[in-house]
């Protein structure tokens, strides 16, 4: 069963039937109990190595195929970007606590494809982009000059989960934004990752849903009566992770921007780029 991710422990489950036929009923008692197994310390079985790379190599054709055209021609360990600025980090413990320089990256890869190069303004609407800390799975770190593969960014993002594009009124904007952080500081997989045109100032101390003192988008207050655009993950619209005040927006089309996978839109985003130049710059400050 699952226990983690990436591997770190194996679960076993052991499980006591006991049959009472001592009466007609013959009830039937069931009592589980179950542990995880650290995998740290465990040596690899020379034996066990060859099914799985022969299973790893089937996944990996699986994988290009399954992104059609847009990994045409393309080899999982191709080169796609160099890390540049700051250390590019994934690990499991920061995404889901602390801004951090993955998921600035990713939030700007999303403003960037929807906004057609005018980051955070779509037709006179204020937008903005966000990643939740739970989709990136990597849990490492690539320090600067480190060359990033196609490989590294769908390990990163395993999930084929698209982009959309909704309109929301500011007030449902900031209640969803409270959801995303409500159980700050433990570690959640809801945890948000802004686009550079936001700033979000909360404070742990407070109430849950009422942390947020200070939501700016570009560089303008978000008012409760204005509409706005955001771009999430379709998880997210729907009301993933809990933050149900999502589904309160309306999913929008804009011509020549097509949903697409958010993997699919960082990979382009980097061709573009040909650096990944990500810094962590205070757009969420715990006050």
């Amino acid at each position: 069963f699952k226990t983690g991710q990436n591997s770190y422990w194996v679960g076993s489950v052991d499980l006591d039937i006991v049959i009472d036929d001592g009466d007609d009923s013959n009830s039937v008692q069931l009592c589980p109990s179950w542990a995880m197994h650290s995998t740290c310390r465990v040596k690899g079985d020379t034996g066990i190595k060859v099914i799985v790379d022969q299973h790893q190599r089937s996944v990996d054709e699986q994988i290009l195929l399954s992104h059609g055209d847009a990994l045409r021609g393309m080899q999982l360990e191709d080169i796609v970007a160099a890390v540049t600025g700051e250390t590019l980090d994934t690990r499991t413990a920061q995404v889901r606590r602390n801004e951090t320089t993955s998921g600035n990256f990713i939030a700007d890869a999303l403003l960037s494809y929807y906004s057609r190069g005018n980051m955070g303004q779509t037709d006179d609407i204020d937008t903005m982009a966000f990643i939740n800390g739970g989709f990136i799975r990597g849990d490492t770190r690539y320090p600067v000059g480190n060359d990033l593969t196609l490989r590294d960014v769908l390990e990163e993002m395993p999930f084929p989960r698209v982009s959309c594009l909704i309109e929301i009124q500011g007030m449902y904007l900031r209640q969803a934004m409270e959801q995303q952080l409500c159980v700050c500081p433990a570690a959640s997989g809801a945890f948000p990752h802004v686009s550079v045109n936001v700033i979000i100032e909360y404070d742990v101390k407070l109430p849950r849903l009422g942390r947020i003192q200070r939501f700016m988008i570009n560089g303008r207050d978000v008012s409760d009566e204005t509409k706005y655009r955001v771009v999430v993950t379709d998880f997210v619209a729907s009301g993933g992770d809990g933050a149900s005040a999502w589904c309160f927006g309306v999913q929008q089309a804009i011509d020549g921007r097509p949903s697409q996978r958010i993997s699919t839109i960082v990979l382009n985003y980097l061709k573009e780029c040909e650096e990944l130049n990500a810094r962590v710059e205070g757009r969420l400050r715990c006050v």
